[in-house]
């Protein structure tokens, strides 16, 4: 399927352009979902889409190392964007207990105990999600001697749903403690204790992320973005992923977001920012964090709200914010409409039940196509923007990333529940073949062949 051609014309150094990586010729590549806008073949360089229209046209691009792909008559898309699915929660799902804020102190300690088995081969033990008022009745010795009661043979780490606040036993605050001194820390941070604690089993981890690596690239998902997960499971996530990457086996792009649910102080929202970008500064083709997700509630003033929107449009990141009744929309509308109509684009605004005649709001995700084309664009053109990367993904067209996935069938030619089942053929992210299905069926039969009996 693939070949390399050699030679090639001889140009004029100064007029010649840039020599291909990559040209896939002899397919139906729709740089725009109209079958009137179908063009035949695409050049890759250097990451990014060079030339898209007919072969013969390529000519001048084509040198020595060029890889040249028949697609034989395969359909070609805009690598798809996953924004529907929670990536990072389902990975830590089994990893800790899950609390709630409405739970008082008995129901927690309950729920701890009763998963306390669960956790008899593992360091630790941990709990995420309480309540702000949930202890404020119990004295830090009270609170100390209850999750002692849980064990003081291993760490207890309790983590509040405001991902700011947590509570530890004995034994955890002795290891805490001991550390920060001989490391000589003199603040001690929950970003200190979940780095020192290490709070899950990371090889459980990597195990669950390599399962996303494989189904991503078979269906042709070139980017994940994950919203609503603590920063600090984002963090073991990203390195999983950095492992992956690696070992040359990393097969999707992700790109992570901050969670607000509470109105936390912009100095916050700037450190946890400023974290996430800066642990994957070297990974930015792959690894990226340029999404602020707020859960809108009555903590959140008009004022508060404004001063986030303000910040983020300084540093360039998108903001998602989730309504959950009409007066949270009012209260953005308010907001909204006060500020220059540029000034808002950075603004996703999702609610599932309410609308507003003054704001685009769209659910937080979409089941209901009623074709595969309307499918497809939410995936791609539409989740770039969401996610605000639509200057660079989404769309076949000269100058964008080359995130590819390609079919052996037409998917406008099926339902939207026919094309769920469809897997790509090939998948190309940055410009790289991730996924080849008869390469890796050719791979597959050569490991059973060279390892059989002669």
């Amino acid at each position: 399927m693939f070949k390399t051609i050699r030679g090639g014309k001889l140009l004029n150094i100064f007029k010649s352009r840039k020599k291909a990586d990559t040209i896939l010729h002899n397919g139906h590549i729709y740089s725009d979902y109209e079958i009137s806008d179908i063009n035949e073949a695409l050049a890759i360089k250097d990451e990014k889409i060079i030339a898209i229209g007919v072969f013969e046209s390529m000519e001048e691009l084509i040198g020595d190392e060029t890889l040249i792909i028949d697609l034989k008559g395969k359909h070609v898309f805009p690598g798809f964007i996953q924004t529907d699915k929670n990536y990072v929660n389902e990975v830590f799902f089994k990893e800790y207990v899950h609390l709630d804020e409405e739970m008082n102190v008995t129901e927690i300690m309950d729920a701890i105990d009763g998963m306390s088995y669960f956790y008899d081969d593992r360091d630790i033990i941990f709990a995420h999600g309480y309540g702000d008022d949930t202890f404020k009745e119990s004295s830090s010795n009270e609170i100390t001697n209850m999750l002692d009661s849980i064990s003081k043979e291993k760490p207890v780490l309790l983590v509040a749903e405001n991902n700011m606040e947590c509570l530890y036993n004995t034994y955890a605050k002795n290891i805490i403690l001991e550390t920060a001194e001989e490391e000589m820390v003199e603040i001690i941070t929950l970003p200190y204790i979940l780095n020192l604690l290490i709070p899950y089993d990371f090889d459980q981890v990597l195990e669950n992320v390599m399962e996303i690596n494989e189904e991503s690239k078979d269906k042709g998902f070139t980017t994940l973005f994950n919203a609503k997960s603590p920063y600090f499971f984002d963090e073991g996530f990203e390195n999983a992923l950095l492992d992956l990457y690696n070992e040359e086996n990393l097969k999707f792009k992700y790109q992570g977001s901050f969670y607000a649910n509470r109105a936390y102080k912009l100095k916050y929202i700037k450190y946890i920012l400023g974290k996430l970008r800066t642990n994957c500064s070297e990974l930015l083709n792959y690894i990226e964090h340029e999404v602020l997700f707020i859960d809108l509630n009555k903590q959140m003033s008009e004022e508060w709200i404004d001063e986030i929107i303000n910040y983020c449009g300084e540093i360039n990141i998108k903001i998602q914010i989730k309504c959950y009744d009409k007066e949270d929309l009012n209260k953005l509308e308010k907001v909204l409409s006060k500020r220059r109509i540029n000034d808002n684009r950075s603004v996703v605004i999702y609610n599932d039940h309410n609308n507003s005649e003054l704001l685009d709001v769209i659910k937080t995700s979409k089941d209901d196509f009623t074709n595969t084309e309307e499918m497809i664009k939410y995936q791609t053109e539409e989740a770039a923007e969401r996610i605000g990367k639509e200057d660079e993904i989404g769309v076949i067209k000269e100058g964008y990333i080359a995130d590819i996935a390609i079919f052996s069938y037409n998917p406008l030619e099926m339902t939207p529940q026919e094309f769920i089942k469809e897997d790509a053929v090939i998948t190309i992210i940055n410009g790289k073949i991730v996924h080849d299905e008869q390469k890796d069926r050719d791979d597959e039969w050569y490991d059973i062949f060279s390892k059989a009996p002669l």
